[in-house]
C-alpha cells in the first residue's frame, strides 16, 4: 500500500483474491470468528464485543463500532481494509487502510496506515515486527532440526559406502561401478553425488524429484552398469544373483544421499527465508497518512527492529521506538508536536490549523519527518 491509495483499489486486491468468502454480517450470538487461510469479505458492520482473527486479509464494507466498555478486536495476518469509520477497535494487521474517520482505537500494524476521514484519539504503533520474529525463529528450529537429521544421515552414508566397497572386492572378477561426476569408487568408498541432478530439479515438488531419481536410476544407472559389467555376470546366474545383490545396496546408498540433498535443499531454502525476512524488518519503512483532520491527544509510535545473528547462529531482537504525540498548543488553533527520536532526543514544532490535515508520517533514520500528502517532507526537529 503506497502512501495515498484509493481505497477501491485496495479494496480490489481482496475481492479479486481466488479464495474469498463472502459473508453478510456476522454470526449471530458468536464472540469470535476465525477466517482461518482465507481472505474474506463481509458486507455489514462489525459489532462491539467481536474478536476476528485470521491468516488473510480481510475486507469490511461496513464500520467497526466497538464502545468503550465493548471494543471491537481485529487480529489478522494479512491486510485490513474497513469502507466506513473505526470507532473503539483494537486492530492489529500488515496494512490498514480506513475508508472513514477513526477515533479511540488501538491500531498496529507492520505496514502502513491510511486513513481517508479524521483522526482523534488514537494510538497508533507501525513497524511491528512479531509475526516475523516468531516466523524466523520458527525457520531458525527449523533449520537446527534439518542439521541434526543430516548429521544422522551423513553417519548412515559413510557406513554405506565403506560396506558397498567391500561387497564389490568380494567377486574375483573387478567390478566397474564408476559413472562419471555421479558414482565415485575409490580410496575404500563408493561415492554418490547428486548435486548435478538436484540442481536441474529445483523447480519440481518433492514427490517429483523423488520420482525422477528413482526412473534415473533404474533406467540410467542399471543400464550402465549392466552395460560395463557385462562380462562379469553373463551366463552365470550365481554372479547374477551377486551383481543384483550389489545393485541393491547401491540403491539403498543412492536413496540415503537422495534424502541428505534434499536436506541440503532445505536448509538452503530457510536460510535464503530468514535473510528475506531480516533484510525486509532492515528496509522497512511504514508511513502514516491522514486525509482528514488529525485531532489531539492522539499518538504515533514507529518501531525499528534491529536483528543481529550471535555466535551460535541464532537471532538476537530488538528494537528501537520513535514517537510523536499531537497536542493543543498554547494559542488557539496551534498545535505541537512532540517527538521523541530513536536516541531519545526530545524537541517539538509548532503545527498549524491547516497543516494538521492531509498529512503523512514516517520514520525517516532517527527521527520522524512530517510532510502534507503529495508535497515535500518536513523534518521535525528542536
Amino acid at each position: 500500500m503506497s502512501e495515498v491509495t484509493d481505497i477501491q483499489s485496495v479494496a480490489e486486491s481482496i475481492t479479486t483474491a481466488d479464495d474469498l468468502v463472502k459473508i453478510q454480517g456476522l454470526p449471530p450470538n458468536k464472540s469470535f470468528f476465525n477466517t482461518e487461510d482465507h481472505n474474506y469479505l463481509l458486507e455489514g458492520d462489525v459489532p462491539g464485543g467481536i474478536s476476528i482473527t485470521g491468516e488473510r486479509s480481510f475486507l469490511v464494507q461496513g464500520s467497526i463500532n466497538g464502545s468503550n466498555s465493548n471494543p471491537s478486536r481485529i487480529h489478522i495476518n494479512g491486510d485490513l481494509v474497513v469502507t466506513g469509520n473505526v470507532c473503539y477497535a483494537q486492530i492489529h494487521c500488515r496494512n490498514l487502510h480506513i475508508g472513514g474517520s477513526t477515533q479511540n482505537s488501538r491500531l498496529i500494524t507492520s505496514g502502513n496506515i491510511a486513513i481517508d476521514g479524521d483522526l482523534a484519539c488514537g494510538k497508533l504503533t507501525l513497524g511491528d515486527y512479531e509475526s516475523d520474529r516468531h516466523l524466523i525463529q520458527n525457520l531458525q528450529h527449523e533449520i537446527a532440526r534439518f542439521r541434526t537429521d543430516r548429521e544422522a544421515i551423513e553417519r548412515r552414508i559413510h557406513q554405506d559406502e565403506k560396506r558397498l566397497d567391500r561387497a564389490c572386492k568380494t567377486t574375483h572378477t573387478p567390478l566397474n561401478f564408476n559413472i562419471k561426476k555421479i558414482i565415485i569408487h575409490q580410496y575404500g568408498h563408493v561415492r554418490i553425488d547428486l548435486k548435478s541432478i538436484y540442481a536441474s530439479l529445483t523447480d519440481r515438488s518433492q514427490e517429483q524429484t523423488e520420482s525422477v531419481l528413482l526412473e534415473f536410476f533404474a533406467k540410467g544407472i542399471v543400464g550402465f552398469l549392466a552395460r560395463n559389467n557385462r562380462q562379469y555376470i553373463d551366463g552365470n546366474q550365481a554372479r547374477e544373483k551377486v551383481f543384483l545383490q550389489i545393485l541393491k545396496n547401491l540403491r539403498g546408498l543412492f536413496m540415503v544421499v537422495a534424502q541428505r540433498e534434499s536436506i541440503d535443499l532445505q536448509i538452503s531454502r530457510a536460510e535464503s527465508q530468514v535473510q528475506q525476512l531480516v533484510d525486509s524488518l532492515h528496509s522497512r519503512a511504514p508511513t502514516v497518512s491522514i486525509q482528514g483532520i488529525i485531532i489531539p491527544e492522539t499518538q504515533l509510535e514507529f518501531t525499528q527492529p534491529r536483528v543481529q545473528c550471535l555466535d551460535n547462529g541464532e537471532m538476537d531482537f530488538d528494537h528501537g521506538l520513535a514517537t510523536i504525540e499531537i497536542q493543543p498548543g498554547r494559542e488557539a488553533n496551534q498545535y505541537q508536536l512532540l517527538l521523541t527520536d530513536l536516541n531519545g532526543e526530545d524537541c517539538s514544532q509548532e503545527l498549524t490549523e491547516a497543516e494538521r490535515k492531509n498529512i503523512s508520517f514516517r520514520l525517516c533514520e532517527d527521527q520522524i519527518i512530517w510532510a502534507p500528502l503529495s508535497m515535500d517532507e518536513k523534518c521535525v526537529a528542536a
